[in-house]
């Protein structure tokens, strides 16, 4: 199997979109589920779970050989 290798930069970058917008998003829905507001929350959490994926694409993370 072919490894890809991740520059430090690339792995700095991910970490800060994946988890920084993910903290941010997750603060909104707080404010939002305090308030009553149900619905927004559960959509602001369901967006929350793609972070992840955005920050490979922000960071310019090759997908290609990436399997379980």
């Amino acid at each position: 199997m072919e490894r890809t290798k991740m520059r430090k930069k690339q792995f700095v970058i991910y970490l800060i979109v994946a988890f920084g917008l993910a903290w941010i998003l997750q603060i909104a829905a707080s404010i939002f589920s305090n308030n009553g507001n149900q619905m927004v929350f559960a959509i602001v959490m369901m967006i929350t779970m793609f972070m992840p994926f955005l920050g490979v694409l922000i960071a310019r993370i090759p997908l290609k050989g990436m399997a379980f």
